[in-house]
């Protein structure tokens, strides 16, 4: 796994005993607690709690010498379960649940590249904070002093760490009714299991248990056990619990990282094939295949991504918007190039395939949707969630690009690996009248991954935010419905991949 933020999308899956990591995808939603920590050596959208008394003053860069003296203090973020002690150049970051606090080395050390910008109240006893002027923000809370549970040796015997994972998860995960999980009694059960006499091998099957039946992808465990790295994903979804079933009926292909590299090749060399005729070209790290399917009887163009972020060697978001927009671009224009000797001059649609997109970052996602966007207007909700808090509900918009945008006929293809960021992109393209979903429902994980670890060292993470449609519609476990539902990837077939759908499409659109 890279580096973790505070709060990300990340996808983690097994086809096996051994770790299949489905390229790990991150929906980078940063946490304030990097920003503080950087404003104050060197100088996202996340939740705000609700505040309608308070005002705050303009958005300010954080980088200043007075933001930097003003946040030298104890601060706690009621909607991510941290405590921050700023008032030494040596911060220290703890988790903080109602009867436990535990520090956390790990992500003291994270990069504060995401967290510029923050405005405080008058009293300077409140601060929100976000990653650009027109991010969402997350609410920190000014403290007289550190907590007293905070400045406590840390228990790590195996109960104690048994009730701070129970705990972190009762106040901070949003969707234990849409996942059909009884909380308490869960606990409650596991708790019989386990004594301070416990293994870590006990106590890690206990805890894989409780968070295993969540089926959330977000929900994630990493941890060492008798010397061996172990990790908890769940929440594949139909086309990748094929995949798995897949790679374990065969032998020719020893490793899981391997077979899933075969099947996305042969998926995309049969669109080139029979899409295409072999024109088809790779972009933006080989996490993007396009081209234009071209005939007399009308042109098709097509765009696949399979993730929405780390698109250039580089790694910031802003380069990957670059590179987006660059690929964009070319699209755009080859969509209106025509074909010699045609009197259509336009593609008659773009096809824009998600179907193997496991996520990335909310602002490539709305970067891409701005270039189909012919009016600007709300793309999606957004609101964490913490346990007798009051959240803020936080409106995205989606703005059109000021660059070529491409105004006629898109056709959105998704499946069940179509998650986080992914599903994002997804509902800011169906607030789009030209827009046409088809497909299968998606993976149904919308929300930031929050990450969290455990007094012991064990680290995982949990979806603490709620996304909804324009419309106010959650799709949190169940997925975006197309309106057009179509079988994506044939299981009975599955490296033919989608371009028996791909093809039917195009034939569609040439017949209109």
């Amino acid at each position: 796994m890279v580096a973790p933020t505070f709060c990300f999308r990340s996808e983690v899956v097994n086809l096996n005993t051994h770790q299949f990591l489905l390229n790990n995808m991150r929906k980078n939603v940063p946490s304030i607690v990097a920003l503080l920590l950087g404003a104050f050596a060197a100088a996202s959208p996340s939740q705000a709690q609700a505040q309608a008394a308070v005002e705050f003053e303009t958005k300010q860069s954080l980088n200043s010498s007075s933001a930097r003296k003003d946040i030298s203090a104890v601060w706690q973020s009621p909607q991510q379960g941290y405590v921050i002690d700023m008032r030494e150049r040596a911060a220290r970051l703890y988790h903080i649940t109602a009867d436990a606090c535990w520090p956390d080395a790990q992500l003291e050390k994270q990069s504060a590249d995401y967290y510029a910008f923050g405005r405080f109240n008058a009293a300077k006893t409140r601060l929100k904070v976000s990653a650009a002027l027109g991010a969402s923000e997350t609410l920190w809370i000014r403290l007289d002093a550190l907590p007293a549970r905070c400045a406590k040796q840390a228990d790590t015997s195996p109960t104690a760490v048994l009730r701070a994972l129970a705990q972190t998860m009762d106040e901070h995960f949003a969707f234990f009714k849409e996942r059909g999980v009884d909380w308490p009694a869960s606990v409650a059960e596991a708790s019989q299991r386990i004594t301070n006499a416990s293994s870590d091998a006990e106590l890690y099957e206990v805890v894989a248990k409780l968070l295993g039946q969540l089926n959330d992808p977000h929900v994630t465990l990493q941890a060492k056990v008798d010397g061996r790295e172990r990790r908890l994903t769940t929440g594949r979804g139909a086309t990748l619990t094929a995949l798995r079933k897949a790679f374990e009926a065969q032998s020719k292909t020893k490793v899981p990282t391997a077979f899933l590299k075969d099947w996305m090749s042969s998926s995309q060399s049969a669109v080139n094939k029979q899409l295409l005729a072999g024109t088809g070209r790779t972009a933006l790290e080989d996490t993007a295949f396009w081209g234009v399917s071209r005939n007399d009887a009308g042109n098709v163009g097509y765009l696949s991504l399979t993730r929405l972020k780390d698109l250039t060697a580089k790694e910031t978001v802003a380069d990957d918007i670059d590179a987006v927009d660059a690929l964009l671009d070319t699209v755009i224009a080859a969509c209106t190039a025509g074909n010699p000797g045609s009197s259509d001059k336009n593609c008659k649609a773009i096809i824009v395939d998600l179907s193997q997109n496991r996520g990335g970052d909310d602002r490539v996602a709305l970067a891409v949707a701005a270039r189909f966007a012919a009016s600007g207007g709300v793309a999606f909700t957004k609101q964490a969630v913490s346990k007798g808090a009051v959240d803020d509900v936080q409106s995205v918009s989606l703005s059109p690009s000021s660059k070529p945008r491409w105004l006629g006929e898109v056709v959105l293809v998704t499946d069940s690996i179509t998650v986080s960021a992914a599903e994002v992109l997804t509902l800011a393209m169906r607030t789009l009248p030209n827009v046409k979903h088809i497909g299968q429902p998606t993976r149904g994980a919308l929300s930031d991954a929050l990450e969290k670890s455990l007094p012991n060292g064990w680290r995982f993470t949990l979806s603490n935010e709620i996304y909804k449609s324009a419309g106010g519609e959650l799709f949190e476990a169940r997925g975006i419905t197309p309106s057009e539902v179509m079988t994506v990837f044939d299981t009975a077939d599955l490296f033919s991949g989608q371009s028996k759908l791909l093809t039917a499409l195009v034939a569609k659109q040439r017949a209109q």
